[in-house]
Protein backbone atom coordinates (compact mmCIF):
# COMPACT_ATOMS: atom_id res chain seq x y z
CA UNK A 1 0.00 0.00 0.00
CA UNK A 2 1.66 3.43 -0.96
CA UNK A 3 1.82 5.81 1.64
CA UNK A 4 -0.30 8.15 -0.55
CA UNK A 5 -3.39 5.78 -0.53
CA UNK A 6 -2.58 4.76 2.82
CA UNK A 7 -2.92 8.60 3.88
CA UNK A 8 -5.97 8.61 1.81
CA UNK A 9 -7.46 5.44 3.54
CA UNK A 10 -6.70 7.05 7.44
CA UNK A 11 -8.51 10.05 6.18
CA UNK A 12 -11.51 8.40 5.08
CA UNK A 13 -11.39 6.07 8.32
CA UNK A 14 -11.24 9.52 10.52
CA UNK A 15 -14.36 10.98 8.33
CA UNK A 16 -16.12 7.83 8.03
CA UNK A 17 -16.00 7.81 11.95
CA UNK A 18 -17.21 10.88 12.73
CA UNK A 19 -20.19 11.07 10.22
CA UNK A 20 -21.64 7.53 12.43
CA UNK A 21 -20.61 9.05 15.08
CA UNK A 22 -22.80 12.12 14.83
CA UNK A 23 -25.31 10.38 12.97
CA UNK A 24 -26.08 8.29 15.90
CA UNK A 25 -25.56 10.99 18.23
CA UNK A 26 -28.40 13.17 16.18
CA UNK A 27 -31.04 10.38 15.93
CA UNK A 28 -31.81 6.59 17.73
CA UNK A 29 -35.26 5.36 17.93
CA UNK A 30 -36.66 2.20 19.35
CA UNK A 31 -38.93 -0.70 17.97
CA UNK A 32 -40.89 -3.44 19.01
CA UNK A 33 -38.10 -5.76 18.67
CA UNK A 34 -35.91 -3.13 20.44
CA UNK A 35 -37.63 -3.31 23.49
CA UNK A 36 -37.47 -7.25 23.33
CA UNK A 37 -33.98 -6.93 23.04
CA UNK A 38 -33.58 -3.96 26.16
CA UNK A 39 -35.93 -6.35 28.63
CA UNK A 40 -33.82 -9.88 27.72
CA UNK A 41 -30.85 -7.57 28.30
CA UNK A 42 -31.68 -5.86 31.18
CA UNK A 43 -32.39 -9.44 32.61
CA UNK A 44 -29.58 -11.05 32.54
CA UNK A 45 -27.86 -7.19 33.62
CA UNK A 46 -30.07 -7.84 36.90
CA UNK A 47 -31.41 -11.35 37.36
CA UNK A 48 -28.32 -13.51 35.53
CA UNK A 49 -31.43 -15.19 33.61
CA UNK A 50 -32.12 -15.21 29.79
CA UNK A 51 -35.71 -14.36 29.97
CA UNK A 52 -38.34 -11.41 29.64
CA UNK A 53 -38.88 -10.83 32.97
CA UNK A 54 -37.89 -11.78 36.50
CA UNK A 55 -40.55 -13.81 36.89
CA UNK A 56 -41.01 -14.68 33.56
CA UNK A 57 -39.84 -18.52 32.29
CA UNK A 58 -36.42 -19.10 30.73
CA UNK A 59 -36.86 -17.79 27.30
CA UNK A 60 -35.82 -19.37 24.10
CA UNK A 61 -37.79 -17.55 21.22
CA UNK A 62 -34.72 -15.24 20.52
CA UNK A 63 -31.04 -16.49 20.23
CA UNK A 64 -29.27 -15.13 22.59
CA UNK A 65 -26.13 -13.29 20.83
CA UNK A 66 -27.75 -10.36 20.57
CA UNK A 67 -28.80 -9.80 24.43
CA UNK A 68 -25.37 -10.74 25.65
CA UNK A 69 -23.67 -8.36 23.40
CA UNK A 70 -25.88 -5.21 24.70
CA UNK A 71 -25.47 -6.81 28.55
CA UNK A 72 -22.25 -6.60 28.07
CA UNK A 73 -21.30 -3.63 25.82
CA UNK A 74 -24.08 -1.71 25.72
CA UNK A 75 -25.34 -1.74 29.67
CA UNK A 76 -21.64 -2.86 30.93
CA UNK A 77 -23.18 -4.01 34.08
CA UNK A 78 -25.54 -1.00 34.50
CA UNK A 79 -29.60 -0.58 34.56
CA UNK A 80 -30.78 1.33 31.79
CA UNK A 81 -34.05 2.99 30.96
CA UNK A 82 -35.17 2.00 27.41
CA UNK A 83 -33.99 5.22 26.16
CA UNK A 84 -31.12 4.95 27.73
CA UNK A 85 -30.34 1.73 26.22
CA UNK A 86 -31.39 2.87 22.14
CA UNK A 87 -28.97 5.22 22.77
CA UNK A 88 -25.83 2.98 23.93
CA UNK A 89 -26.95 0.14 21.94
CA UNK A 90 -26.79 3.28 18.66
CA UNK A 91 -23.28 4.09 19.64
CA UNK A 92 -22.26 -0.11 19.41
CA UNK A 93 -23.08 0.21 16.22
CA UNK A 94 -20.99 2.81 14.91
CA UNK A 95 -17.45 0.64 15.55
CA UNK A 96 -19.46 -2.62 14.13
CA UNK A 97 -20.58 -0.59 11.00
CA UNK A 98 -16.56 0.79 10.23
CA UNK A 99 -15.70 -2.82 11.06
CA UNK A 100 -18.20 -4.17 8.32
CA UNK A 101 -16.52 -1.66 5.95
CA UNK A 102 -13.20 -2.59 6.30
CA UNK A 103 -14.35 -6.50 6.26
CA UNK A 104 -15.86 -5.71 2.73
CA UNK A 105 -12.83 -3.73 1.80
CA UNK A 106 -10.73 -7.12 2.57
CA UNK A 107 -12.93 -9.48 1.29
CA UNK A 108 -12.48 -7.71 -1.96
CA UNK A 109 -8.73 -7.25 -1.73
CA UNK A 110 -8.36 -10.91 -0.90
CA UNK A 111 -10.70 -11.77 -4.35
CA UNK A 112 -7.66 -10.10 -5.85
CA UNK A 113 -9.69 -6.32 -7.03
CA UNK A 114 -7.82 -3.46 -7.45
CA UNK A 115 -7.66 -0.79 -4.11
CA UNK A 116 -9.72 1.15 -5.84
CA UNK A 117 -12.56 -0.97 -6.11
CA UNK A 118 -12.16 -2.31 -2.82
CA UNK A 119 -12.13 1.37 -1.30
CA UNK A 120 -15.55 2.42 -3.39
CA UNK A 121 -17.15 -1.14 -1.09
CA UNK A 122 -15.79 0.66 1.54
CA UNK A 123 -17.15 3.91 1.37
CA UNK A 124 -20.79 2.32 -0.23
CA UNK A 125 -21.04 0.80 3.44
CA UNK A 126 -20.40 3.84 5.72
CA UNK A 127 -22.68 5.45 2.89
CA UNK A 128 -25.83 3.60 2.26
CA UNK A 129 -28.62 4.72 3.48
CA UNK A 130 -30.12 1.30 4.76
CA UNK A 131 -27.55 0.19 6.45
CA UNK A 132 -26.81 4.18 8.76
CA UNK A 133 -30.80 3.51 9.21
CA UNK A 134 -30.68 0.98 11.03
CA UNK A 135 -27.86 1.60 12.85
CA UNK A 136 -30.08 4.19 14.61
CA UNK A 137 -33.03 1.30 15.79
CA UNK A 138 -30.70 -0.62 18.44
CA UNK A 139 -31.33 -3.61 16.62
CA UNK A 140 -29.49 -6.96 15.64
CA UNK A 141 -28.60 -5.89 11.92
CA UNK A 142 -25.48 -4.19 12.49
CA UNK A 143 -23.44 -6.71 14.59
CA UNK A 144 -25.64 -9.66 12.75
CA UNK A 145 -23.79 -7.55 9.02
CA UNK A 146 -20.36 -7.03 11.06
CA UNK A 147 -20.11 -11.40 11.93
CA UNK A 148 -21.44 -12.25 8.38
CA UNK A 149 -18.78 -10.60 6.88
CA UNK A 150 -16.31 -11.91 9.44
CA UNK A 151 -17.50 -15.23 8.05
CA UNK A 152 -17.10 -14.81 4.40
CA UNK A 153 -13.64 -12.94 4.80
CA UNK A 154 -12.47 -15.78 6.68
CA UNK A 155 -13.85 -18.21 3.98
CA UNK A 156 -12.64 -16.22 0.86
CA UNK A 157 -9.30 -16.32 3.02
CA UNK A 158 -9.65 -19.90 2.89
CA UNK A 159 -9.90 -20.31 -0.36
CA UNK A 160 -6.86 -17.99 -1.72
CA UNK A 161 -4.83 -18.84 1.48
CA UNK A 162 -4.04 -21.33 4.03
CA UNK A 163 -6.89 -23.66 3.78
CA UNK A 164 -7.57 -25.10 7.41
CA UNK A 165 -7.31 -22.55 9.63
CA UNK A 166 -9.37 -19.97 7.93
CA UNK A 167 -11.95 -22.75 7.32
CA UNK A 168 -12.20 -22.83 10.96
CA UNK A 169 -11.86 -19.37 11.33
CA UNK A 170 -15.10 -19.16 9.25
CA UNK A 171 -16.95 -22.12 11.26
CA UNK A 172 -16.58 -20.07 14.39
CA UNK A 173 -17.80 -16.89 12.93
CA UNK A 174 -20.72 -18.75 11.53
CA UNK A 175 -22.01 -20.30 14.82
CA UNK A 176 -21.48 -16.64 16.49
CA UNK A 177 -23.69 -15.30 13.64
CA UNK A 178 -25.83 -18.23 14.16
CA UNK A 179 -26.45 -16.86 18.02
CA UNK A 180 -27.27 -13.33 17.04
CA UNK A 181 -29.79 -14.64 14.25
CA UNK A 182 -31.11 -17.54 12.64
CA UNK A 183 -30.83 -16.24 9.55
CA UNK A 184 -27.42 -16.05 9.35
CA UNK A 185 -27.13 -19.68 8.63
CA UNK A 186 -28.73 -18.66 5.12
CA UNK A 187 -24.42 -17.27 4.64
CA UNK A 188 -23.19 -20.84 5.04
CA UNK A 189 -23.66 -21.77 1.22
CA UNK A 190 -21.42 -19.01 0.38
CA UNK A 191 -19.24 -19.77 2.55
CA UNK A 192 -18.76 -23.40 1.83
CA UNK A 193 -18.84 -23.01 -1.78
CA UNK A 194 -15.46 -20.27 -1.32
CA UNK A 195 -13.46 -22.90 0.83
CA UNK A 196 -14.77 -25.43 -1.47
CA UNK A 197 -13.34 -23.27 -4.63
CA UNK A 198 -9.59 -23.39 -2.70
CA UNK A 199 -6.96 -24.72 -5.24
CA UNK A 200 -6.54 -27.91 -3.26
CA UNK A 201 -6.90 -31.36 -3.99
CA UNK A 202 -10.75 -32.77 -2.77
CA UNK A 203 -9.80 -34.13 0.48
CA UNK A 204 -8.17 -31.73 1.78
CA UNK A 205 -11.16 -29.57 1.05
CA UNK A 206 -13.51 -32.09 2.78
CA UNK A 207 -11.37 -31.84 5.88
CA UNK A 208 -11.88 -28.29 5.60
CA UNK A 209 -15.70 -27.86 5.17
CA UNK A 210 -15.78 -30.80 8.03
CA UNK A 211 -13.70 -28.76 10.19
CA UNK A 212 -15.65 -25.24 9.40
CA UNK A 213 -18.65 -27.57 10.61
CA UNK A 214 -17.42 -28.66 13.79
CA UNK A 215 -16.14 -25.52 15.17
CA UNK A 216 -19.63 -23.91 13.98
CA UNK A 217 -21.12 -26.86 16.15
CA UNK A 218 -18.89 -26.02 19.18
CA UNK A 219 -19.63 -22.73 18.83
CA UNK A 220 -23.41 -22.71 18.48
CA UNK A 221 -23.79 -25.92 20.73
CA UNK A 222 -23.93 -24.27 24.23
CA UNK A 223 -28.25 -22.44 23.34
CA UNK A 224 -29.67 -25.32 22.42
CA UNK A 225 -27.47 -27.71 25.47
CA UNK A 226 -28.84 -24.66 27.85
CA UNK A 227 -32.82 -24.58 26.44
CA UNK A 228 -32.63 -28.66 26.82
CA UNK A 229 -31.66 -28.18 30.35
CA UNK A 230 -33.74 -25.21 31.31
CA UNK A 231 -36.92 -26.22 29.53
CA UNK A 232 -36.60 -29.64 28.38
CA UNK A 233 -36.27 -29.51 24.18
CA UNK A 234 -33.30 -28.14 22.24
CA UNK A 235 -35.00 -24.96 20.08
CA UNK A 236 -32.02 -24.40 18.26
CA UNK A 237 -33.78 -22.01 15.71
CA UNK A 238 -36.03 -20.60 18.70
CA UNK A 239 -39.43 -19.96 17.55
CA UNK A 240 -40.43 -18.39 14.36
CA UNK A 241 -43.05 -16.34 15.70
CA UNK A 242 -43.60 -15.09 18.95
CA UNK A 243 -45.68 -12.40 21.12
CA UNK A 244 -44.27 -9.08 22.38
CA UNK A 245 -43.61 -10.42 25.92
CA UNK A 246 -42.01 -13.61 24.89
CA UNK A 247 -44.79 -16.25 24.12
CA UNK A 248 -43.99 -18.71 21.67
CA UNK A 249 -47.08 -18.96 19.19
CA UNK A 250 -48.29 -22.20 17.44
CA UNK A 251 -46.33 -22.75 14.32
CA UNK A 252 -49.32 -23.90 12.19
CA UNK A 253 -50.27 -20.08 12.91
CA UNK A 254 -47.32 -19.19 10.55
CA UNK A 255 -48.06 -22.12 8.16
CA UNK A 256 -51.48 -19.99 7.34
CA UNK A 257 -49.94 -17.11 7.19
CA UNK A 258 -47.70 -18.61 4.20
CA UNK A 259 -50.95 -19.28 1.94
CA UNK A 260 -52.53 -15.75 1.74
CA UNK A 261 -49.45 -12.95 2.60
CA UNK A 262 -48.12 -11.40 0.14
CA UNK A 263 -45.97 -9.10 2.38
CA UNK A 264 -47.69 -6.24 2.06
CA UNK A 265 -48.23 -3.23 4.67
CA UNK A 266 -51.65 -4.89 5.75
CA UNK A 267 -50.34 -8.43 6.45
CA UNK A 268 -47.92 -6.77 8.71
CA UNK A 269 -50.70 -4.77 10.41
CA UNK A 270 -52.61 -8.15 10.74
CA UNK A 271 -49.13 -9.85 12.42
CA UNK A 272 -49.03 -6.94 14.82
CA UNK A 273 -52.45 -7.79 16.25
CA UNK A 274 -51.39 -10.99 17.18
CA UNK A 275 -47.77 -9.81 18.20
CA UNK A 276 -49.51 -7.49 20.65
CA UNK A 277 -52.55 -9.66 21.55
CA UNK A 278 -54.74 -7.28 20.16
CA UNK A 279 -58.21 -8.14 19.01
CA UNK A 280 -59.08 -8.62 15.38
CA UNK A 281 -62.41 -8.39 13.88
CA UNK A 282 -63.92 -9.33 11.16
CA UNK A 283 -62.98 -6.09 9.11
CA UNK A 284 -59.29 -7.74 8.91
CA UNK A 285 -60.34 -11.42 7.29
CA UNK A 286 -60.94 -9.94 4.03
CA UNK A 287 -61.08 -11.91 0.57
CA UNK A 288 -57.65 -12.39 0.85
CA UNK A 289 -57.15 -14.11 3.74
CA UNK A 290 -61.17 -16.14 3.36
CA UNK A 291 -61.83 -17.96 0.07
CA UNK A 292 -65.81 -18.06 1.18
CA UNK A 293 -67.96 -17.62 3.49
CA UNK A 294 -67.53 -20.95 5.78
CA UNK A 295 -63.68 -20.78 5.58
CA UNK A 296 -64.38 -16.90 6.99
CA UNK A 297 -66.63 -18.01 9.62
CA UNK A 298 -64.37 -20.07 10.89
CA UNK A 299 -61.48 -17.60 11.01
CA UNK A 300 -63.31 -15.53 12.97
CA UNK A 301 -64.20 -18.07 15.37
CA UNK A 302 -60.38 -19.48 15.52
CA UNK A 303 -59.40 -15.57 16.11
CA UNK A 304 -62.37 -14.29 18.57
CA UNK A 305 -60.79 -16.98 20.61
CA UNK A 306 -57.23 -15.64 20.51
CA UNK A 307 -55.93 -18.64 21.62
CA UNK A 308 -52.63 -18.65 19.50
CA UNK A 309 -50.15 -20.68 21.68
CA UNK A 310 -52.27 -23.99 22.12
CA UNK A 311 -51.69 -27.37 20.19
CA UNK A 312 -55.69 -26.99 19.53
CA UNK A 313 -54.53 -23.99 17.98
CA UNK A 314 -51.78 -25.26 15.91
CA UNK A 315 -53.52 -28.38 14.26
CA UNK A 316 -56.65 -25.76 13.50
CA UNK A 317 -54.43 -23.82 11.42
CA UNK A 318 -52.18 -26.00 10.46
CA UNK A 319 -55.52 -27.64 8.59
CA UNK A 320 -56.33 -24.59 7.49
CA UNK A 321 -53.12 -23.98 5.82
CA UNK A 322 -53.40 -27.49 4.21
CA UNK A 323 -56.49 -26.96 2.99
CA UNK A 324 -55.83 -23.56 0.87
CA UNK A 325 -52.32 -25.26 0.16
CA UNK A 326 -54.73 -27.87 -2.17
CA UNK A 327 -56.88 -25.38 -3.52
CA UNK A 328 -53.83 -22.92 -4.26
CA UNK A 329 -50.66 -24.85 -4.72
CA UNK A 330 -49.19 -22.49 -7.30
CA UNK A 331 -50.09 -19.36 -5.63
CA UNK A 332 -48.61 -20.33 -2.25
CA UNK A 333 -45.45 -22.03 -3.64
CA UNK A 334 -44.72 -19.44 -6.26
CA UNK A 335 -46.76 -16.44 -6.73
CA UNK A 336 -46.45 -15.43 -3.38
CA UNK A 337 -43.32 -16.08 -2.72
CA UNK A 338 -42.22 -13.66 -5.88
CA UNK A 339 -44.37 -11.19 -4.56
CA UNK A 340 -42.47 -10.92 -1.51
CA UNK A 341 -39.53 -11.60 -3.05
CA UNK A 342 -39.85 -8.36 -4.91
CA UNK A 343 -41.36 -6.60 -1.62
CA UNK A 344 -37.75 -7.62 -0.31
CA UNK A 345 -35.78 -5.22 -2.76
CA UNK A 346 -38.53 -2.54 -2.05
CA UNK A 347 -37.02 0.59 -0.14
CA UNK A 348 -37.95 0.39 3.58
CA UNK A 349 -40.79 3.06 4.00
CA UNK A 350 -40.61 6.30 6.36
CA UNK A 351 -43.65 5.42 7.88
CA UNK A 352 -42.24 2.41 9.17
CA UNK A 353 -38.59 3.72 10.32
CA UNK A 354 -38.42 7.35 10.27
CA UNK A 355 -35.90 8.96 10.47
CA UNK A 356 -35.30 12.84 11.71
CA UNK A 357 -31.74 14.19 11.15
CA UNK A 358 -31.89 17.91 10.11
CA UNK A 359 -28.06 17.74 8.70
CA UNK A 360 -28.71 15.35 6.50
CA UNK A 361 -31.99 16.76 5.42
CA UNK A 362 -34.29 14.09 6.74
CA UNK A 363 -36.95 12.69 6.72
CA UNK A 364 -37.98 15.63 3.90
CA UNK A 365 -34.73 14.15 1.41
CA UNK A 366 -36.27 10.31 2.41
CA UNK A 367 -37.19 9.85 -1.06
CA UNK A 368 -33.56 9.52 -2.10
CA UNK A 369 -32.82 6.37 -0.16
CA UNK A 370 -34.61 4.83 -3.24
CA UNK A 371 -32.91 6.08 -5.66
CA UNK A 372 -29.72 5.29 -4.20
CA UNK A 373 -31.22 1.53 -3.75
CA UNK A 374 -32.25 1.33 -6.88
CA UNK A 375 -29.16 2.67 -8.52
CA UNK A 376 -27.42 -0.28 -6.45
CA UNK A 377 -29.53 -2.60 -7.53
CA UNK A 378 -28.96 -1.88 -11.29
CA UNK A 379 -25.15 -1.61 -10.89
CA UNK A 380 -25.22 -4.73 -8.58
CA UNK A 381 -26.95 -7.38 -11.58
CA UNK A 382 -24.38 -5.76 -14.34
CA UNK A 383 -21.76 -6.67 -11.61
CA UNK A 384 -22.50 -9.95 -11.45
CA UNK A 385 -23.17 -10.24 -15.08
CA UNK A 386 -19.55 -9.20 -15.42
CA UNK A 387 -18.39 -11.69 -13.18
CA UNK A 388 -20.20 -14.48 -14.33
CA UNK A 389 -18.94 -13.78 -17.79
CA UNK A 390 -15.34 -13.72 -16.91
CA UNK A 391 -13.69 -16.90 -16.85
CA UNK A 392 -11.38 -16.33 -14.19
CA UNK A 393 -13.71 -14.50 -11.57
CA UNK A 394 -17.05 -16.51 -12.54
CA UNK A 395 -16.39 -18.23 -9.00
CA UNK A 396 -16.64 -14.58 -7.30
CA UNK A 397 -19.45 -14.03 -8.84
CA UNK A 398 -21.04 -17.54 -7.89
CA UNK A 399 -19.73 -16.68 -4.25
CA UNK A 400 -21.88 -13.57 -4.12
CA UNK A 401 -24.69 -14.49 -6.05
CA UNK A 402 -25.33 -17.43 -4.32
CA UNK A 403 -24.77 -15.43 -0.93
CA UNK A 404 -27.48 -12.85 -2.12
CA UNK A 405 -29.61 -15.12 -3.80
CA UNK A 406 -29.97 -17.84 -0.87
CA UNK A 407 -31.32 -15.16 1.75
CA UNK A 408 -33.81 -13.50 -0.31
CA UNK A 409 -35.65 -16.82 -1.66
CA UNK A 410 -35.47 -18.38 1.56
CA UNK A 411 -36.73 -15.51 3.21
CA UNK A 412 -39.47 -14.89 0.50
CA UNK A 413 -40.65 -18.49 1.42
CA UNK A 414 -40.03 -18.40 4.84
CA UNK A 415 -41.17 -15.13 6.32
CA UNK A 416 -44.55 -14.24 5.01
CA UNK A 417 -45.43 -10.99 7.23
CA UNK A 418 -43.22 -7.75 8.17
CA UNK A 419 -41.19 -8.53 4.52
CA UNK A 420 -39.44 -5.54 3.95
CA UNK A 421 -36.02 -4.14 2.90
CA UNK A 422 -34.39 -4.97 6.77
CA UNK A 423 -33.98 -8.86 6.00
CA UNK A 424 -31.58 -7.55 2.99
CA UNK A 425 -29.39 -5.35 5.20
CA UNK A 426 -27.22 -8.57 6.07
CA UNK A 427 -26.10 -9.25 2.46
CA UNK A 428 -26.55 -5.63 1.36
CA UNK A 429 -23.08 -4.78 1.55
CA UNK A 430 -22.57 -7.76 -1.02
CA UNK A 431 -24.46 -5.90 -3.64
CA UNK A 432 -22.33 -2.68 -2.65
CA UNK A 433 -19.21 -4.82 -3.72
CA UNK A 434 -20.98 -5.88 -7.07
CA UNK A 435 -21.87 -2.59 -7.72
CA UNK A 436 -18.45 -1.71 -7.03
CA UNK A 437 -17.47 -3.91 -9.67
CA UNK A 438 -19.11 -2.72 -12.28
CA UNK A 439 -18.48 0.63 -11.71
CA UNK A 440 -15.07 -0.58 -12.51
CA UNK A 441 -15.90 -1.94 -15.14
CA UNK A 442 -17.86 1.32 -16.91
CA UNK A 443 -15.06 3.75 -16.26
CA UNK A 444 -12.22 0.88 -17.78
CA UNK A 445 -14.52 1.54 -20.88
CA UNK A 446 -14.81 5.04 -20.78
CA UNK A 447 -12.79 6.56 -23.66
CA UNK A 448 -9.48 7.61 -22.78
CA UNK A 449 -8.26 11.12 -23.77
CA UNK A 450 -5.84 10.95 -26.49
CA UNK A 451 -2.41 12.30 -25.67
CA UNK A 452 -0.75 15.54 -27.23
CA UNK A 453 2.39 14.18 -29.03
Amino acid sequence: MSRRFAALFAALLVVSLAFRIALVESFQSSSPDAKGYWRLSQQLVRNQRYAFAPLAPPSWVRPPGYPLFLAAFAARGRALTLDEHVRAAARCNVPLDLGSALLLFGILRVLGFRREVALGGFCAVVLAPILFLFSTYALSESLSTFLGLVELYCAVRAMRGRLLPWAIAAGAAAGLAQLVRTDALLLVPASALAIWSAARPAAERVRALAACALAGLVVFAPWPIRNLRETGAAHPLGAEYFTVDGRPLAPGLTRWMRTWADGAAIDGDFAARIYFMVPIDSAHVTAKIADDVPERARLLELLGKRDFESDDADRAFSELAAARTRRHPLRTYLELPLRRLARLYLPASNGDYPMKVSWLGLPETRDGFAVFDGLVYALALAGIIRLLRDRERRRIGAILLTAIAVRSIVHSFAVPMYVSQRYLVEVYPLLLALAAVAVEWIVARLPRRRQNA
